[in-house]
């Protein structure tokens, strides 16, 4: 699906709602996370997969606190391994080219 034709508002608080063709069509939901980037002049907003918040993987994760964790993920975690195997999550994000 692409349109130019679906004009929004930025509202004073900086928000823009997305219209829910468009959340119909991605799937999204409440509460999904989207990454934000510019390209030149462009707003470019890319759904977020689930996925484990050190190393990304999307296999196996169970929520931790309201945070995705992937069962290698926590099995280093519950066994206080500090061995640098799991992936800072803001490195990540920065590799990937998303705003903090």
């Amino acid at each position: 699906m692409t349109s130019a034709g679906m004009g929004r508002r930025i509202d004073e608080l900086g928000r823009v709602v997305l219209p829910a063709e468009v959340r119909r069509t991605l799937g999204l939901a409440a509460g999904d996370e989207l990454l934000v980037r510019v390209e030149g002049r462009s707003i470019v907003l890319t759904a977020r997969e689930a996925s484990c918040v050190f190393c990304d993987s999307a296999e196996a994760t169970e929520d931790v606190l309201g945070r995705l964790v992937c069962a290698t993920c926590l099995e280093h975690v519950r066994s206080g391994r500090t061995d640098g195997e799991l992936v800072d999550p803001v490195a990540r994000d920065l590799e990937r080219g998303s705003d903090l």
